[in-house]
């Protein structure tokens, strides 16, 4: 399986705290970090997507 690297898009926020709750309960970051990392640092908030291309 191939991955993409991208910039995170702002309508990603809310699946990127869900998956960080999952893995790490109660010790994941709060849902407000990711909105702050976004518009503090949009370039270098990434992310990793499946790619389609082969």
């Amino acid at each position: 399986m191939l991955y993409k690297i991208r910039q995170a898009e702002k309508s990603a926020l809310t699946a990127m705290y869900q998956l960080e709750r999952e893995l790490f309960g109660d010790h994941c970051y709060p849902d407000f970090l990711f909105r702050q990392a976004y518009d503090c640092w949009p370039s270098g908030l990434l992310v990793a997507a499946q790619s389609v291309d082969m």
